[in-house]
């Protein structure tokens, strides 16, 4: 039972850095966001979507991750960016 909770509070430990690496993210792609509307330049780039997957599959393997749990976890955030852009340039 302790060897449980002992891998649960390193889990807890895992999410708390996840959480702070997401907000880091949000705070960048929203300064991307306000680039964007001053250039005006669409909220979405398919372009460097494919790439970043691409690159994220790529990154999973290495790690031993199953690139789809990865690309699921990258397309969500991208997703949730866009809309940020998106509520940034008023559209």
């Amino acid at each position: 039972m302790e060897e449980l909770l002992s891998l649960r509070k390193t889990l807890d430990r895992i999410d708390e850095n996840l959480i702070e690496l997401i907000a880091e993210r949000f705070r960048i792609t929203g300064e991307v966001g306000q680039i964007k509307k001053n250039n005006n330049l669409p909220s979405s780039d398919p372009e460097r979507e494919r790439q970043q997957m691409e690159r994220i599959s790529s990154l999973a393997l290495k790690s031993g991750l199953d690139p789809e749990i990865a690309r699921k976890v990258l397309r969500l955030l991208i997703d949730e960016a866009v809309r940020n852009h998106n509520r940034i340039k008023g559209d």
